[in-house]
């Protein structure tokens, strides 16, 4: 891949490219630490039995140009 990075597609070339600045050390801990913090996300989640969040990917517009039909 370093010889001829022009045969890859543009987003797998550089995901792998960035793999490369990261040491066995450093992957370690990251996943180490993902552990941890996926542990505190799910305590957190425990207390509630429906997570509702936006599900649009503008933001939402004024509610005064809103259609009745969501009003």
């Amino acid at each position: 891949m370093r010889a001829t990075p022009e045969k890859y597609g543009e987003i797998f070339r550089d995901r792998m490219m960035l793999t490369s600045v990261l040491s066995a050390q450093d992957y370690v801990q990251a996943v180490r630490m993902r552990r941890v913090l996926a542990a505190e996300v799910q305590a957190k989640f425990d207390r509630y039995d429906v997570l509702l969040t936006a599900g649009g990917w503008t933001p939402a517009p004024p509610i005064d140009q809103m259609s009745p039909l969501y009003v």
